[in-house]
């Protein structure tokens, strides 16, 4: 038994009995009073009917029995005898086969003017007859003699008529025809009529009740399993509701709930205790203000005055940071993410509230790291541009004078230490250019400047430095290009140069017997690229495996000793790997100490068509032209004296004279003076500098006539020429000053050396 109680199933279906019982008998009532209704509204029926029937025979015999014996004439008094005797021997056979229980006929006036028996002429006229003598047909249920005009004991139900009377052949009212039928007779006819009359309905009822109880029966089973679905569901609920509640306040981070109108906490989490140090009564007597410092209350109810009154939003999407009291008075970043939900009936929402001071503290201690380490880049660049300027400026006047010195009558002891003088600032020129290339390099700032160019030639020129050094030091050099390297390529060509020189030196300064190989080859990619591979190979000293990777960083070198005996910076290689990178080629090296290294470069280039070539510096200085008033006129701008005569010099050898000032002021002052065919504008000048003196000369031309100005700097960091631009100036050279790239630029802006198609050598010539 009690395993019966204990099954599922057992129990569902005593549950369902029990609701299918329940829902049986109150269904059976209704039905029930149906039943009733239906009976009481068809025995009315039958008494309806019964009248009706009854009015029938009375209309009956009136028609085919009274009214042909009547004259046309009101009924009174004084029945004619023809008149009374038919209407006697109608009532003595209809009277005595009991098929009519009274006959009598009334005048207009309701008075009885004969009677089957005699009886009714005393009394007041009944109301049902003066009606039918209105023409109205009247029957009622009734006993006989049950009126009080009657005489004698009341007799067997009958139906009591009153039937006009029409007579003559307008069917003129005459009277009125009183007719007791017995009922018993009609009510046999019309039970036998409503006899399946009710059948039917007591069919019909069963029917309906067992069409009841099946839906009841259905019903109650569908009940029952929802009422067991809902239990289950109630109950998975209950243990979800649990689950979340274990879920917030187990939560290893603070969590929290709160009336969004009132801000009143309603929930808060275990870590949420914990941290900040309230018992969670003491948090649900507490609002959100009494957790945040009082100077922060006025932005916080700001912020809620913006969202009062919004959707709400489900889901953790907004987080925002503010500022927490612990109950000790500990400040803390925290940062809040929330959910708006409904909890109990109430428009809440649940914070998540993680505390990010430290985060915090670590981000702002980060930030002035990096503002730090920008600051000190900055200074670093802002170093190295000053070291270019002050190292180049002199050098400008070393190389530009000991230049002028080669140009003079020396003789040969002279002119070796001229020329000694002379490599010895071109490699003191290259150290500074190498030391700005990786400074450029860390920091992002160098660029390729893409254009189509001869590959042969480019290599050929990198080697022709090595091939000289290698024959000074009796290594032999040989340089073979592959018939498949196409002639012409798309790419940054001084770079290729400057990674094949770095390459081709490095080679010549470890190598002592043996020789030195460059092998240029390509592989072709599609129509229009191909691989291109530069292979140095040598028979030097080599490298141990362990320092192959090490020898592509800055500043590095096999070891001590090597500095020591063959000298460098150690910044050659570094250089070659990163412009070989942002070629997006790849740089290697293989070597075996005693045996040699070798070093392949691989970058892909795009094929281009055949491209003019470009004018070489002339290997002998030309002469200083002779020079007349028609030559085009210079201004320079320069504080340097050494510098200015550089300059001068240079302008001469391109056929142009000039006009030396100090400082921008001076430049301001003879530009009102005299008009110049351009300015070869110094920079960095005492009292106002080039960049100044530009911007002011642009403000004065404005609208006017406009003169090409020549920034001349020693300046080589990025942004250097594109600051020059934006001031205003038309072009740039940079110390120390190169007589081919002088004369190209003084073309550009000065027309009337551009017509000329000769170059300087050509004029000296001449």
């Amino acid at each position: 038994m009690r395993q019966s109680r204990d099954d599922p199933a057992a129990r569902h279906s005593a549950s369902t009995a029990r609701l299918f019982t329940r829902y049986a008998v109150i269904l059976l009532v209704p039905v029930l009073a149906l039943g009733i209704a239906l009976s009481i509204g068809m025995r009315a029926e039958a008494r309806q009917r019964g009248l009706d029937e009854g009015a029938a025979e009375a209309k009956l015999v009136a028609q085919t029995a009274v009214e042909p014996l009547l004259d046309a004439r009101p009924l009174s008094a004084h029945l004619n005898a023809r008149e009374r005797g038919a209407l006697e021997r109608i009532v003595v056979h209809a009277v005595d086969t009991k098929d009519i229980l009274r006959l009598r006929l009334h005048d207009l006036r309701g008075n009885v003017v004969f009677s089957d028996d005699g009886t009714g002429f005393a009394g007041k006229p009944d109301a049902e007859v003066l009606e039918a003598a209105r023409g109205t047909v009247v029957a009622e249920l009734t006993h006989e003699n049950a009126d009080s005009n009657d005489i004698g004991p009341v007799g067997p139900a009958a139906v009591e008529v009153y039937q006009p009377l029409y007579a003559g052949a307008q069917q003129r009212l005459v009277g009125v025809l009183e007719l007791y039928l017995p009922y018993g007779p009609i009510n046999a006819d019309v039970s036998a009529s409503m006899h399946s009359l009710y059948l039917d309905l007591a069919g019909s009822l069963a029917l309906l009740y067992l069409a009841l109880l099946a839906i009841t029966a259905s019903v109650s089973s569908s009940l029952r399993r929802q009422v067991a679905v809902n239990a289950a569901q109630a109950e998975q609920l209950r243990d979800s509701e649990e689950e979340h509640r274990m879920l917030f306040e187990e939560n290893p981070q603070p969590m929290m709930a709160h009336d969004r109108e009132t801000l009143e906490f309603v929930a808060v989490s275990n870590a949420a205790v914990a941290a900040y140090g309230y018992s969670r009564e003491e948090f649900l007597a507490m609002t959100l203000l009494d957790i945040r410092p009082p100077e922060d209350a006025a932005e916080f109810l700001r912020r809620l005055g913006k969202e009062a009154g919004g959707p709400a939003r489900p889901g953790f999407t907004d987080t925002v940071q503010s500022r927490h009291r612990y109950k000790d008075g500990t400040l803390v970043d925290v940062e809040i993410t929330g959910a708006d939900v409904m909890l109990g009936g109430r428009d809440c929402r649940i914070v998540l509230c993680q505390n990010v001071t430290e985060r915090n503290r670590a981000t702002a201690d980060l930030a002035i790291a990096r503002d730090a380490a920008i600051e000190a880049s900055n200074m670093k660049s802002a170093f190295l541009a000053n070291v270019s300027h002050e190292i180049r400026t002199p050098m400008n006047g070393v190389l530009g004078m000991n230049q002028m010195l080669l140009e003079t009558t020396l003789d040969d002891e002279q002119r070796d230490f001229a020329q000694q003088v002379g490599r010895s600032g071109e490699h003191m020129l290259a150290i500074v250019n190498d030391i700005l290339d990786i400074s450029k390099i860390e920091t992002g700032q160098l660029e390729l400047d893409v254009t189509d160019f001869a590959l042969h030639e480019t290599i050929q020129q990198a080697c022709a430095v090595g091939s000289i050094e290698a024959r000074a030091k009796g290594v032999d050099f040989a340089l073979t290009i592959d018939d498949a390297v196409p002639p012409h390529v798309r790419g940054d060509s001084g770079r290729l140069r400057q990674i094949t020189l770095n390459l081709v030196t490095n080679a010549v300064k470890f190598t002592s017997d043996g020789g030195v190989r460059v092998a240029l080859t390509s592989t072709a990619r599609s129509e229009q690229a191909a691989l291109v591979r530069i292979a140095v190979a040598d028979d030097g000293i080599g490298i141990e495996p362990a320092q192959l990777e090490r020898m592509f960083e800055p500043f590095t070198q096999a070891d001590v000793s090597t500095t020591r005996r063959y000298g460098g910076t150690g910044l050659g290689l570094a250089i070659a790997r990163e412009l070989t990178e942002l070629m997006g080629g790849t740089i290697t090296a293989e070597s075996e100490p005693g045996r040699g290294s070798t070093f392949t470069v691989e970058v892909e280039l795009a094929i281009a068509a055949g491209v003019q070539r470009a004018a070489s510096e002339p290997a002998h200085p030309s002469d200083p032209l002779e020079l007349d008033e028609t030559s085009p006129i210079v201004l320079v701008a320069d504080d340097t004296p050494v510098n200015q005569i550089v300059a001068v010099r240079a302008l001469q050898r391109c056929g142009c004279r000039s006009h030396v000032v100090n400082d921008g002021y001076e430049v301001l002052d003879a530009l009102l003076e005299q008009r110049y065919d351009a300015v070869l504008m110094d920079c960095q000048m005492p009292e106002m500098d080039g960049y100044e003196a530009t911007a002011e000369m642009r403000r004065r031309e404005a609208g006017g006539r406009r003169t090409p100005v020549i920034a001349m700097t020693a300046a080589a960091m990025k942004g250097d020429f594109e600051r020059c631009l934006a001031l205003g100036m038309d072009d740039y050279v940079s110390k120390p000053l190169r007589h081919h790239t002088l004369d190209e630029v003084l073309r550009r802006w000065i027309p009337r050396l551009a017509a000329s198609s000769e170059t300087p050598g050509d004029r000296a010539a001449a």
